[in-house]
């Protein structure tokens, strides 16, 4: 009897530790999760520069008027678009100036390889001897020049990829 007793009190005591830690664990992850409709309203925006301090204004620009919760906004290095995933990203936006190396090998190979085209903004300055089609393009005399004036237009043409 006294054994019979033992087991339901062992029994009792392993029952209430394992809806403790069952709560516990419940309560950590649930917030780790993410709300599924929060995802979808997310906008997530891919920035592709150069070290150029040209450069900088324009995506200063682009940035301060895309700036909301529902936008995610991020920046790269030409040389790394190889190890972005399209599908990722609501619009990718390449600002490339035609006399650097880097610009002429890596942009034409990511746009090439690139599935959904209508996610690519590519703006350059004139001159770049690289033909591009199929892709939404801005194109200026100089990035220093033309383009401080013309993130109104690069963050509409961006707002109007996330409806597609």
């Amino acid at each position: 009897m006294k054994f019979i007793v033992k087991a339901v009190v062992v029994f009792i005591i392993f029952g209430a530790i394992s809806i403790i830690f069952l709560t516990w664990h419940s309560i950590q992850h649930s917030e780790d999760e993410e709300d599924p409709r929060e995802k979808e309203l997310l906008q997530r925006v891919l920035i592709a520069t150069e070290s150029d301090k040209s450069e900088d204004s324009v995506v200063t620009g682009i940035i301060s008027q895309l700036t909301s919760p529902s936008i995610d906004i991020h920046l790269i290095e030409i040389d790394q678009l190889n190890l972005v995933n399209e599908h990722d990203w609501s619009a990718i936006v390449i600002l490339s100036a035609p006399e650097s190396l880097t610009t002429e090998k890596e942009v034409p190979v990511f746009i090439k390889n690139t599935e959904v085209k209508d996610k690519i903004l590519l703006i350059r300055a004139s001159g770049s001897t690289v033909a591009i089609v199929d892709i939404d393009e801005i194109n200026t005399t100089a990035i220093n020049e033309n383009l401080s004036a013309t993130p109104d237009e690069i963050v509409s043409r961006i707002k109007s990829m996330f409806n597609k």
